[in-house]
């Protein structure tokens, strides 16, 4: 199966997202392989995964090597992280200052333009206030943290909240939802030696989202998007957790070691106006010693 994978390469990426932009897609493992063999059968599309990892050399960075260590922080900076990536770029630019430890509270406005003309944050250090002023403001604190700073940047010009005149702030979160996995083993992968299959620390393929058999019904709305892994990984398999004792049960541990699988579902929990990002008081959200210019 791997010398198949092999020669295959290039005839595995026809029909795959491709572009001027992308690199090539990683080459799948053989537990893939048989996934996507099996869902075309059903007519559901297998694809390669988008990952933020570099499949070869770019921009001054090496492409992955397999080390398995994604989780922990990516020492040749083949994986994409605006700590890893962005920020060492701009640390070469004179008129970039990186603040560590800045707690940012309220988005500061121009009462005569309109327009955002600053920030105050917090030193969680010393727990002082300061402002930072800036021609432009970019707020890209994640979805909780943004609209916190938004409630608390009202004032008597903006008394819900910056960009709340609707009363939406808050309301509308739409979460992702994940299924329970389920795992096994392939029949097919028993046996085969021990292999390395850490790849670039996730999947190479997975299903997209689609409506497998509800095509037609207008009432069922978005989709599922299911995830696989499959190969030689941390732990003992899926043999580990089959009954037995001694030297053959060791062996069926052995045997079935090289073709676990698991597969999770993810979907898209609907949306409602109900307030789903609470903020309290002004006088509560506020917690500084004094205020310093910066």
């Amino acid at each position: 199966m791997a010398d198949q994978l092999r020669r295959r390469g290039p005839v595995l990426r026809q029909g795959w997202p491709t572009g001027k932009h992308l690199l090539p897609p990683f080459n799948a493992r053989c537990g893939e392989l048989l996934i996507k063999k099996g869902a075309e059968k059903l007519g559901i599309k297998v694809l390669a995964k988008p990952l933020a990892v570099l499949s070869q050399a770019y921009d001054g960075r090496p492409p992955c090597h397999y080390c398995g260590a994604c989780n922990y922080g990516c020492d040749t900076r083949s994986r994409y992280s605006a700590l890893e990536v962005v920020v060492p770029k701009l640390q070469g630019l004179p008129n970039f200052t990186l603040r560590p430890n800045a707690a940012v509270h309220t988005v500061l406005m121009d009462p005569a333009t309109g327009k955002a003309r600053g920030v105050t944050y917090i030193d969680t250090q010393n727990r002082l206030e300061y402002e930072a002023y800036g021609k432009v403001v970019v707020l890209a604190a994640s979805l909780v943290e943004s609209v916190r700073i938004l409630f608390n940047s009202r004032d008597r010009e903006y008394p819900q909240g910056l960009a709340n005149s609707s009363g939406t702030l808050g309301r509308y979160l739409t979460e992702h939802v994940a299924f329970n996995d389920i795992g096994g083993f392939l029949p097919q992968l028993a046996g085969r030696p021990t292999t390395n299959d850490d790849g670039p620390g996730e999947s190479c393929l997975y299903i997209p989202r689609y409506h497998f058999g509800h095509k037609a019904n207008k009432k069922y709305l978005r989709g599922w998007r299911f995830d696989f892994y499959t190969g030689c990984g941390e732990g003992a398999g899926p043999g580990a957790r089959l009954p037995g004792f001694g030297s053959a049960y060791k062996k069926k541990i052995k045997e079935l070691y090289p073709a676990g699988v698991s597969m999770g579902g993810y979907g898209e929990g609907a949306s409602t106006p109900t307030p789903s990002i609470h903020t309290r008081s002004r006088s509560w959200t506020k917690c500084t010693a004094r205020s310093r210019r910066f």
